[in-house]
């Protein structure tokens, strides 16, 4: 019986483009925070009791967890 098909470890990498290093690394990281942010306008307007809300726009998305990479 053939052992069973090898999965690939998830991997993550660090890439500084400017200087031409790409350091990769597997991880599996214990708690990931995915945060973005929405901004609205007030928009008053006459004979409304509430003002109105708009979209304006959203911010940039942040994805935030730990990595030790230890070269050893």
């Amino acid at each position: 019986m053939p052992p069973p098909p090898q999965q690939r470890p998830d991997r993550g990498f660090l890439d500084a483009p400017s200087q031409g290093i790409t350091v990769e690394f597997q991880y599996n990281p214990d708690n990931i925070t995915d945060w973005r942010s929405v901004n609205y306008a007030t928009l008053n307007a006459p004979g409304r009791i509430v003002p109105v809300r708009q979209y304006t726009h959203g911010s940039d998305r942040e994805l935030s967890f730990k990595v030790l990479v230890d070269s050893t």
